[in-house]
């Protein structure tokens, strides 16, 4: 399940990885397959694991980026509900209340690695879940088999600041037949002084641009992220040079621009006449803005792998 690396850098980003974890097994996407949300769990053992760790980074290698659409991972603590002997479950999104989420993948994303301080934690015997979304045009003779897998790179120093990832998302669309312009938005308030770290919206075919705006407690606005031509095939994890502070009480909208016009159906193969909601297929849409970020606690404990 987990794989200690030694020495061969094997074209990892970021040099060798301290860890090495894999799906269970390879995973065969058969012929008739077009859309397929599927998720697989990896139990990390105590020889696996033997004790609470921290990372500071991870790289996804999604097994065969031909029928990949995205991958997203999640720790899953000890102790959560998951079917029993951690076999596959199909559908969207297929992770359980607990979990943690690392990060997703798509066409053009890439991976990173926190700063100096920031992490994330894995207990020990936590799961690690692959949650996969393959895609491609069924045909005899198109099964392909892949194996996804996940290097992790561990903090080396303490951590003050412990990192969570997660989206501010738009369910309960519908995005009307042939509309040029459709805007799609979301909003959080923040509960505690927040340090903001990465940024990624995440949409289909139809999208067009994407907005993150921030508006203070003092009444003033700051446009975080400007993304006027997005490109569903060319999606990037936005990272601030250093983690940026927003104060308790800030509002984060995230708005989505979407075309579904003949036109633009014509370039993208899609369906313009027909309503359009939330879903997992590629010829459904999303609105999800990604955001990484560590709440600022009054008294952050200094935890250290070595403890």
């Amino acid at each position: 399940a987990i794989e200690w690396a030694e020495t061969a850098n094997d074209g990892w980003t970021y040099g060798t990885p301290d860890f090495v974890v894999k799906m269970p097994e390879p995973y065969q996407i058969e012929d008739d397959v077009y859309d397929l949300n599927i998720t697989f769990y990896t139990k990390l053992t105590e020889a696996d694991l033997p004790a609470d760790t921290w990372v500071r980074g991870w790289e996804f290698r999604t097994g065969d980026n031909r029928v990949t659409h995205h991958m997203c991972s999640s720790v899953i603590p000890p102790g959560a509900q998951v079917q029993a002997d951690g076999s596959a479950v199909e559908g969207e999104g297929a992770d359980v209340a607990g979990s943690a989420l690392l990060s997703c993948v798509a066409e053009g994303g890439e991976s990173g690695l926190l700063p100096e301080g920031y992490g994330v934690l894995i207990e020990k015997g936590s799961m690690i879940s692959f949650n996969m979304h393959y895609h491609k045009e069924p045909a005899a003779g198109s099964a392909v088999t892949s194996e996804a897998e996940i290097g992790f790179f561990l903090a080396k120093g303490p951590v003050h600041h412990k990192v969570i990832n997660d989206s501010l998302a738009n369910r309960g669309f519908s995005i009307p037949p042939n509309h040029a312009n459709y805007r799609i938005g979301s909003s959080r308030v923040l509960e505690k002084d927040t340090r903001v770290l990465t940024l990624w919206p995440h949409a289909h075919t139809r999208a067009v641009a994407a907005r993150y705006t921030a508006f203070y407690p003092d009444g003033t606005e700051e446009l975080l992220l400007d993304v006027p031509n997005y490109d569903q095939g060319w999606q990037v994890t936005y990272k601030y040079i250093e983690p940026k502070l927003l104060p308790k009480g800030t509002r984060i909208d995230v708005d989505f621009w979407y075309d579904n016009t003949p036109e633009r159906a014509a370039r993208q193969e899609f369906d313009s006449n027909r309503f359009v909601g939330h879903g997992p297929r590629t010829n459904d849409e999303m609105s999800l803005g990604f955001i990484g970020y560590a709440e600022v606690e009054p008294t952050a404990a200094s935890t250290d792998n070595d403890n």
